[in-house]
Formats: C-alpha cells, sequence, structure tokens
C-alpha cells in the first residue's frame, strides 16, 4: 500500500502563531458549544483537545518532520469548526472555517492548500489518502480504542438524543437500545486504523473494547447514559 505524504515545505510554521492560532480555534470552539449546548461530543473542548494530543503523538510516532507535525496539530484542534453550520457533512465548512482563520498569519498562509484533505477525512465517508489525513482519522476516532470508551459513547448518543439537528434515524437509534447496541457492535468490530501507529497505541484497548461491547454490558444501556456520562465506567 502506497502513502501519499503532504508535501514537505521549507517554510516553517511559527511558533508564537500557532499559539495564537490554537488559542483562537479554542475560543471558536467555546463559542459552539455555547450556541449548541447540545453537542455533548463535538461541541465540546475536551473532544478537540484529545483530537490534538492525539494527532501530535502519532505524527511523532510516524516521523513527521516538524511542518508536518503542526500542521498535523492545527487540523486536529480545528478540525469540528463546521459544526456551527451544520451537523451532518460538516467539514466543507470546517475547511473553510480553517483557511479564513489561516490567511491572517504568515507562517500559515503557506499550508491553506494542505488543509482540505485531512479535514475532509474526518468523514467516515471519505477514505484518507495521505499521513496527516491518515493520522487525522485515527486521532478522531482514538476514543474507541481508550478505557473510557463508555463515557464518549454515551455522550455521542445523547448528542443524538438532544441536538435538533440530528436527522430522525439516528435519533430513533439513540431511543433503542437494541439499534444503538447494534450500531457500537458493528462500528467496533470492524474498525481498522489507518497507521501502524495507531495500531499500536490503541490495538491492545480496543480489542479489550471489542470484548466489553460483545458482552452487552449494561453501560450501553440508555437508563444508564447517566452514569457513564458521570465517568463511572472504565474498561
Amino acid at each position: 500500500m502506497t502513502v501519499e505524504l503532504t508535501p514537505i515545505t521549507l517554510n516553517s510554521i511559527n511558533k508564537e502563531e500557532y499559539s495564537i492560532f490554537f488559542h483562537y480555534i479554542c475560543e471558536s470552539l467555546k463559542q459552539i458549544h455555547e450556541a449548541q449546548p447540545e453537542l455533548h461530543y463535538h461541541g465540546g473542548l475536551d473532544h478537540s483537545l484529545l483530537v490534538h494530543e492525539q494527532a501530535l503523538l502519532l505524527s511523532d510516532m510516524e516521523g513527521l518532520l516538524e511542518n508536518q507535525r503542526n500542521l498535523a496539530g492545527i487540523l486536529a484542534i480545528g478540525h469540528d469548526l463546521g459544526f456551527f453550520q451544520q451537523y451532518l457533512d460538516n467539514e466543507p465548512f470546517g475547511v473553510d472555517a480553517m483557511v479564513f482563520g489561516m490567511r491572517n498569519f504568515g507562517s500559515l498562509q503557506k499550508f491553506i492548500g494542505d488543509v482540505e484533505e485531512p479535514i475532509l477525512s474526518t468523514n467516515l465517508n471519505y477514505t484518507p489518502k495521505t499521513l496527516i489525513a491518515k493520522i487525522l482519522r485515527d486521532a478522531d476516532l482514538s476514543a474507541i480504542g481508550r478505557k473510557d470508551f463508555p463515557l464518549w459513547a454515551a455522550r455521542l448518543r445523547k448528542e443524538w438524543l438532544d441536538h435538533p439537528e440530528v436527522p430522525n434515524e439516528l435519533n430513533a437509534i439513540a431511543n433503542n437500545d437494541h439499534e444503538f447496541y447494534q450500531l457500537e457492535h458493528d462500528f467496533i468490530n470492524h474498525h481498522q486504523w489507518q497507521t501502524r501507529s495507531a495500531e499500536r497505541l490503541y490495538g491492545t484497548q480496543l480489542k479489550k473494547n471489542r470484548l466489553a461491547v460483545n458482552s452487552k454490558p449494561e453501560w450501553l444501556l440508555l437508563e444508564n447514559i447517566e452514569d457513564s456520562l458521570a465517568g463511572k465506567y472504565l474498561l
């Protein structure tokens, strides 16, 4: 399998501009959460900060150069900005928001052409092609390879229950224990990481999580969602 690397440029990302842009994105995410408090999974800083952390870790494990690593971090923290515009298929709006912000930072402007493919790749219907896109996809889904997976599953379910823009079919799944279990079962059992580093980092815990889900645990029941949201269950 051939992995296409994101083009390497000699222009470096200024650390001060990285920091300023990072905080600019965090403030934008706070605004999204204030406007849409029903985004229990995607709207808070927790998810984006986790994805940022894991993207940098995977970048190091994959041996990315500093420019590529920094770009992966920038894209990770801002990958869900499109939720400000709409719920489903929001990724193109996320691309636009990132490009709009990056235009104000000289050392980031040079990387605008590298924004689209990785952020679009966070949509599961899109196949990641570049290494940074593969890293971002793995970081975005890293929760299924964590001990606190029940917490993240519950946040997504509550989001589907509460958010007004969630399609009726997803809301119906969230309201039905059997259908939600089947969705989680199928997703976690068929999941494949995009990078070898993600397999090394999350693979063992993912196997444990699969066994847990396959046993039809109590934390997947709607009646226990508040306990799951409180972090009661660790795998």
